[in-house]
C-alpha cells in the first residue's frame, strides 16, 4: 500500500529549530535563505522521440491499479455549479464505489458497482435502486456522459492511444505533445516537464469532444484532475487527497446491499 502525502513544512521546522540551538546565528541566516525567492530557472523539458512518449503512456498505464482517497469535485454545466466532497474508492477495470458526504460528514448517497451490479442508496430516502451494471443509469445519476470503466481508467491514467495511421512530434520549453491520428479521429497526449502526462485530448473532424488535464503531481500521482466536455458545456475539476494507491480493497466493498427498512426500486435494464 502507498500512501502519498507530504510533511508539513512547519513539522520540518520544528525538528530543525530542536537540533539548531547551538547554532543560533546560523539558523537565522539559513531562514532567512531558505525563505528568499529563488531566481533558478527551472531545467528545460527533455525532448522525447514518438517512442519515448509511448512507452511513457505503457508505463503510466501500469502503474496504478486501485485508489482509495478523498475527492472535492467541483462540477459546472450550463451555468449550474455544484460542488461536493465524496469518498472514492476505484478498482480497475470496473468497480467502483462513491459516497457523497454530507453537511455534517454523513453519507447523503452511496453509490458503488462491482462490474455485474450497480446499488445507488439515498439514506434520506430510505430509497435504493438496484440493477445491472452498464445500463447507463449511473451516467444520469453523476450527469456525466462515460461509462464506469471510462472513470475508472481515467482515475488510474489508464488511458490508452487511439488505432493511430499517423503521428506527429512537438517540442517547447513547456513539455513534450504526442498526436495521434485516424482518419477524422485524432488523440493529443501533453507531457509536462518532468515527462508526466499532463493532458490528454480527443478530438473528431477537428473538433475538441473531451479533454483531460492532469496536474500537482505527487510521487508519480496527480492531486488534480479535470475533465471537460465542450460540447455538452461540461467542466469537471476534482481536488485529490488522502490518497492511497493499489491497495487491497476488502471483500464486498464494491457491492452494497440495501437494509431492510429500504423501498427497494429495480434499475430497468436500457434496450
Amino acid at each position: 500500500m502507498r500512501r502519498v502525502g507530504a510533511e508539513s513544512n512547519a513539522g520540518i521546522r520544528r525538528k530543525f529549530l530542536s537540533v539548531s540551538g547551538l547554532f543560533p546565528v546560523f539558523a537565522i541566516l539559513f531562514l532567512l535563505l531558505a525563505c528568499a525567492p529563488s531566481t533558478k530557472l527551472l531545467p528545460p523539458a527533455k525532448e522525447m522521440s514518438r517512442s519515448e512518449m509511448l512507452a511513457r503512456i505503457e508505463q503510466t498505464a501500469g502503474m496504478f491499479r486501485s485508489f482509495r482517497g478523498l475527492t472535492r469535485i467541483t462540477m459546472a454545466r450550463d451555468g449550474d455549479k455544484k460542488t461536493t466532497t465524496q469518498a472514492l474508492l476505484a478498482e480497475y477495470p470496473d468497480k467502483l464505489r462513491v459516497e457523497v458526504l454530507g453537511l455534517f460528514g454523513a453519507p447523503a448517497l452511496l453509490a458503488t458497482t462491482d462490474g455485474a451490479r450497480t446499488t445507488i442508496l439515498l439514506p434520506g430516502e430510505s430509497r435504493a435502486y438496484v440493477g445491472p451494471a452498464g445500463n447507463g443509469f449511473l451516467q444520469r445519476v453523476t450527469r456525466l456522459p462515460l461509462r464506469t470503466t471510462d472513470i475508472v481508467a481515467f482515475l488510474l491514467q489508464k488511458v490508452e492511444p487511439i488505432p493511430w495511421e499517423e503521428a506527429e512530434v512537438d517540442y517547447s520549453e513547456a513539455g513534450n505533445r504526442l498526436t495521434l491520428i485516424t482518419d477524422q479521429l485524432s488523440q493529443v497526449f501533453s507531457f509536462n516537464r518532468s515527462g508526466d502526462i499532463q493532458g490528454v485530448d480527443f478530438f473528431y473532424a477537428n473538433r475538441r469532444q473531451l479533454g483531460l488535464s492532469y496536474g500537482e503531481y505527487v510521487e508519480g500521482f496527480p492531486r488534480q484532475i479535470d475533465l471537460v466536455i465542450p460540447d455538452q458545456s461540461i467542466d469537471v475539476k476534482m481536488e485529490l487527497s488522502e490518497i492511497e494507491l493499489n491497495i487491497d480493497h476488502k471483500e464486498g466493498v464494491f457491492r452494497l446491499d440495501p437494509p431492510a427498512s429500504y423501498m427497494v426500486v429495480p434499475i430497468p435494464q436500457e434496450g
